[in-house]
Parts: C-alpha cells; structure tokens; sequence
C-alpha cells in the first residue's frame, strides 16, 4: 500500500468516526495496532461530552485533586470528558483480540 493510499484511507476512516459511521477498517485483523490505537483514540474524542456541564464537572475535580490525594471512582469517570471509560477499554480489548 503505498503512502498516499495509507493516507487516503485514514482521512476516510477519520471523516467515518467524525460523521459516527462504523469504520471498514476495524474489521480486518491485519490491521496495524498502532493504527488501530489511533482510530480509538479518534473514536473516544469524538464520543467525549464537551458541554458546558462536563466542563464544570473537570473545573470540580481540578479543584478536588489540589485538596486530596485521591479521587473517588465518580471522580475519576470525569477525567475522560464524560465517556465510560471501562466500555471504551473492553471495546478496544475486544478489537485487539
């Protein structure tokens, strides 16, 4: 595959995740892992809650993590911009299977 392919191809893969469409590429196993580490990562960005909400949740524990040594669990969901993070790691354990 050539370089301009291989680019070809990730800007599709990437306007796929944006548009919330499934991506072709997860389905082969010859897929490269750091490529598909790359398309997860996409993928979590673009299920990330950005609301004005979530942002005060992140502010919140700012605030908490300069008070305490640790966080609670709840608090620690909020780090990953509102996704649940433990669905997003069996996922991408089960696509690197």
């Amino acid at each position: 595959m050539t370089s301009k392919h291989k680019l070809k191809t990730f800007i599709q893969d990437i306007e796929r995740i944006v548009s919330g469409k499934q991506v072709p590429s997860f389905q082969h196993d010859n897929i490269e892992p750091e490529y598909r580490d790359i398309l997860t990562i996409a993928r979590m960005l673009t299920d990330a809650d950005y609301s004005d909400k979530a942002q005060e949740a992140a502010n919140k524990l700012k605030a908490k993590s300069k008070s305490a040594d640790q966080l609670e669990d709840e608090d620690l969901d909020l780090v990953a911009g509102g996704t649940n993070t433990n669905a997003l790691e069996d996922e991408y354990d089960k696509e690197r299977r």
